[in-house]
C-alpha cells in the first residue's frame, strides 16, 4: 500500500499542473485592417476601443474564429448588436477559420455623434437547437 500512494501521486501530476496550457478552448483573433489587435478566448478581456477620429475610408474590423471542435460543415452567423440590442450587421458563413470583415463605417455612422457607443459582436451556430445561445466574442467601443 505504501508503494501505491506515491505512484498515484506522480500519476496525477500531469493533470494538476498549471504550466500545461488548455488546448481545447475556442479562440478568435481580431484585426483592424491587417493589424492583429488581440488574440481572445472566453477567459480574456474582450474589450476593444476604436477612435472614430482615426477612421479612414475603407477601414474594417475583422474576426477569425477557431472552434475547439472543428466542423467544416457547420453554419455560423456573426452578428453585431448595438445599444438597445438592435442588429447592425450580420454575416453568415460555413466552416471555420474564415476572416469575417465588418466595415467600421457602419458602426461609426450608427452611433450618436455626441456619445461613445458600444457594440457587441456575437457568434451563433445556426444549426444549434437553442438559438439564443450566442457566444459573445467582442465588445467594441467607438469613441
Amino acid at each position: 500500500m505504501k508503494k501505491i500512494i506515491p505512484f498515484l501521486f506522480f500519476l496525477s501530476l500531469p493533470f494538476c499542473s498549471r504550466s500545461c496550457p488548455i488546448d481545447t478552448i475556442s479562440y478568435w483573433k481580431v484585426y483592424h485592417n491587417n493589424v492583429l489587435l488581440k488574440n481572445l478566448n472566453d477567459y480574456t478581456n474582450n474589450s476593444i476601443v476604436i477612435k472614430s477620429k482615426n477612421y479612414k475610408p475603407g477601414d474594417y474590423l475583422a474576426i477569425q474564429y477557431f472552434d475547439d471542435t472543428p466542423c467544416e460543415d457547420c453554419k455560423f452567423a456573426l452578428i453585431v448588436r448595438g445599444e438597445g440590442k438592435s442588429e447592425i450587421y450580420r454575416s453568415e458563413f460555413k466552416g471555420e477559420n474564415k476572416l469575417i470583415k465588418i466595415n467600421l463605417k457602419n458602426l461609426i455612422d450608427f452611433r450618436p455623434k455626441t456619445n461613445p457607443s458600444t457594440f457587441i459582436i456575437y457568434l451563433y451556430e445556426l444549426e444549434d437547437k437553442n438559438k439564443k445561445n450566442g457566444q459573445r466574442l467582442i465588445t467594441v467601443k467607438i469613441e
